[in-house]
């Protein structure tokens, strides 16, 4: 099954292989009679082991040294509010130098939970102050949101993993552990673009 859902927020080899082979003789007749029994049957391989939900992280993004200014603050503090119902927190933001210009937007980094992202953030101006909203845009996928995809598409107790984030990497994957049916079941979500669309697939 195939679905494509967009989480800001892995194919998957699921198919567990099994294998025996035995050995069978024919019993020969006479008074010259050999013994030919049939020998041992081969061990069945092992199942395959399972695959571990989650995802390829990569090396986690450098938070630069310098403080964050007094335009940086306020709006990482908003940032921070607005992310947190998703599992992640914000570690840094770093915003080019404001020219004291407004209204005007603003393309910021942020610093997601060890995964780097862009962050839009608009200015607007009133006679006695400085306004802004900041929005998480594109290069952080939440595994909350995939999660919570998931389970509204009808599948239950969810393992996408233990980490929060994950960069938005075309083609990379995503794996998840799910029940549907009664049955344990593997899902995968793999990456389509930098905003954090994925399309799901379920074996």
């Amino acid at each position: 099954m195939r679905r494509k859902a967009k989480t800001t927020g892995a194919v998957l080899a699921g198919v567990l292989m099994f294998a025996a082979c035995s050995g069978h003789g024919d019993e020969g007749a006479g008074t010259d009679r050999v013994d030919d029994r049939p020998s041992p049957a081969t061990p069945s391989p092992s199942e395959e082991p399972s695959p571990t939900p989650g995802g390829t992280l990569g090396t986690p993004a450098k938070v630069p040294a310098k403080k964050m200014d007094e335009l940086e603050k306020p709006i990482a503090s908003q940032l921070e509010k607005r992310i947190t119902g998703n599992g992640l927190s914000l570690d840094y933001l770093d915003c080019p130098e404001w020219d004291g210009k407004a209204p005007q937007e603003l393309t910021c980094k942020g610093y997601v939970s060890g995964v780097q992202g862009n962050v839009r953030v608009r200015l607007t101006r009133t006679a006695t102050s400085v306004n802004f909203d900041a929005e998480l845009q594109d290069g952080v996928l939440a595994t909350s949101n995939l999660v919570r995809q998931l389970k509204t598409a009808g599948y239950a107790e969810v393992d996408c993993g233990d980490k929060p984030a994950y960069p938005t990497v075309v083609g990379s994957e995503l794996v998840c552990a799910v029940g549907k049916g009664g049955n344990a079941k593997y899902v995968v979500a793999t990456v389509l673009d930098e905003s954090g669309m994925v399309e799901i697939k379920d074996y």
